[in-house]
């Protein structure tokens, strides 16, 4: 694995150092305990107060490369939850020697740099593209192939387009594309398969190329072998725009995507601190709390992909936090993963069997780490985008969209920041299905989605209200700006021609922009900016509207 900046490699050993520096009062101070605890030993509040530490050195001064110290704290933990729980005689004898020898288990440790910290890549690519993806097409039937052209060009990809096996190897020799298209029922004139075409492509790479195969097979050894060759998706036939799109915007601009958020829950401060800084050198957004009282709002701002939790918490256990995020339906899909230095079998077992996912143990490495967490936030993404998305357009449904709404809103007021609401309503539509069938209705309504998905940030909201209806929200824009972004779209959507056979058609939409008042929710500001679209109706359409 690649290592990290030197700038982050450089904080990781400082940090190493000064838990070093913390790590030897806390050890002194245990030892010191232990010499007086032989008169103690009936007290089993004070004993379960030094199996917390040790439980929470086990883990730090594993992490931070203090071996020893980690391996018998660790011994001293597993001895104490034995007599504590009562599955083992009240014998401190060896336990108070190991805890007055703690000191001497650091002496010899150099409290500084030990060896180089090893943290994956980032999740995504560079910041932003010189030129979109590149993507190479091997099909034999030109209908087929020209509609999947027309598909991958409208979402700004470059395609070119091959029916000659011998002609794309030559190519994909002299120029590497971004990714692959292979139609698995190909036979070129060297009676090489679609497959073969790409074994044979991978093999000349330095490094592994996406390929997606254009139709499924429901062969087991048909799809054993694409997987081998490198093939990460199949396109389903017949070709929808939706589906092909989402799945090669998954791997091609994964990047362009909002970072993947992760929320820790940790009473180890310095725990938290390495762990953020290796979540945020490899592309995540991560918030830390080392108290869990805060945890669900905290969510309610941050709407987190995955929830990484520590086991044994002082005031309340992670299994514990588990189960009260569980109570509210909306957090039911969030992975929830714990990051201990528990090693019992059956405690892990029982974590999580109470609301977890996954349970990491202290010391992890920091690629595995990331690699663990990434995993489960990008398949919980994923998943909430199958259920939240419309599967015409591709944009949020209408529940979804208000619920990010409200949130964007409360966010914009926290931090004193504009944000415009924006309903807009494709004209006379009724006109066109009748005219010219729902199909080419369908195709209108993702013409104006795929425009907005293009044409606006990241950042901005989008969604399907209902119907040819559509809502979005612009956060940090003013109501200037936002009337001349949305009038551009409706400039630019006049002039598509669509075909119905042998005729075709323009279309058009009419919109209301609404700044939202210091006491509106957003039911009232979408209300408002509805009204501002029915203004704009009766004011002739294709026009937007400001002022109700």
């Amino acid at each position: 694995m690649p290592t990290p900046s030197i700038d982050v490699a450089q904080q990781l050993a400082q940090m190493r150092r000064d838990y070093g520096v913390g790590l030897r009062q806390e050890l002194a101070e245990l030892s010191t305990w232990a010499q007086t605890a032989a008169s103690r030993c009936d007290s089993a509040s004070e004993w379960q107060a030094v199996r917390d530490r040790v439980h929470k050195i086990a883990g730090g001064s594993s992490t931070f490369g203090f071996i020893e110290v980690g391996q018998s704290c660790r011994v001293c933990e597993r001895e104490l939850d034995g007599i504590l729980g009562g599955r083992a005689p009240a014998v401190y004898d060896g336990i108070i020697e190991r805890l007055a020898a703690l000191p001497e288990l650091l002496a010899g440790a150099e409290v500084g740099p030990d060896g180089e910290y090893e943290v994956v890549e980032s999740l995504g690519g560079a910041a932003g593209d010189v030129e979109e993806p590149l993507i190479y097409v091997l099909e034999d039937e030109p209908e087929t192939g020209a509609h999947l052209s027309q598909i991958l060009e409208s979402f700004d990809y470059r395609v070119r387009l091959f029916d000659d096996s011998r002609a794309l190897r030559a190519t994909c020799r002299t120029q590497r594309p971004d990714a692959l298209i292979l139609d698995l029922h190909f036979t070129g004139a060297d009676d090489i398969g679609g497959l073969e075409v790409g074994e044979s492509i991978q093999a000349g790479m330095d490094k592994p190329l996406p390929m997606f195969a254009s139709e499924q097979s429901t062969d087991f050894e048909t799809q054993l072998r694409a997987v081998r060759a490198g093939v990460v998706g199949f396109l389903a036939q017949p070709l929808d725009p939706i589906r092909v799109t989402a799945l090669l915007e998954s791997h091609m601009r994964a990047h362009r995507a909002a970072p993947l958020r992760v929320l820790m829950v940790d009473d180890d401060k310095a725990m938290l601190d390495y762990h953020r800084l290796v979540l945020e050198s490899a592309g995540f957004t991560v918030k830390t709390l080392s108290e869990p009282d805060d945890t669900l709002a905290v969510m309610e701002l941050f709407n987190p992909d995955v929830l990484v939790l520590d086991v044994r918490m002082p005031r309340c256990s992670g299994p514990e936090l588990a189960q009260m995020v569980r109570y509210q339906p909306r957090w039911l899909q969030v992975p929830i993963m714990y990051l201990s230095a528990i090693e019992d079998a059956n405690a892990q077992l029982e974590a999580m069997t109470k609301a977890g996912d996954d349970f990491l143990i202290k010391p992890i490495t920091p690629n595995a780490f990331v690699a663990s967490v990434q995993a489960r936030a990008r398949r919980a993404r994923e998943l909430s985008a199958a259920l939240s998305r419309d599967s015409l357009t591709g944009l949020l449904k209408h529940a979804d969209i208000k619920e990010r709404m409200a949130t964007a809103l409360a966010q914009a007021r926290r931090r004193d920041e504009p944000i415009a609401v924006v309903m807009l309503d494709i004209d006379f539509f009724k006109r066109v299905n009748d005219t010219y069938g729902h199909l080419v209705g369908d195709e209108v309504i993702r013409a104006l989605a795929n425009l907005l998905r293009r044409r606006l940030r990241v950042s901005d909201l989008l969604g399907r209200y209902g119907g040819e209806e559509f809502v979005v929200a612009l956060p940090d824009c003013g109501e200037a700006k936002a009337v001349e972004i949305i009038d551009e779209l409706r400039e630019s959507f006049s002039q598509f021609q669509f075909s119905a056979g042998s005729e075709s058609f323009t279309s058009s939409f009419s919109a209301g922009v609404k700044m939202p008042g210091a006491d509106e929710d957003i039911q009232a500001v979408i209300a408002a900016a509805d009204e501002r679209l029915y203004a704009a109706k009766r004011a002739g359409r294709n026009c937007v509207v400001r002022h109700g």
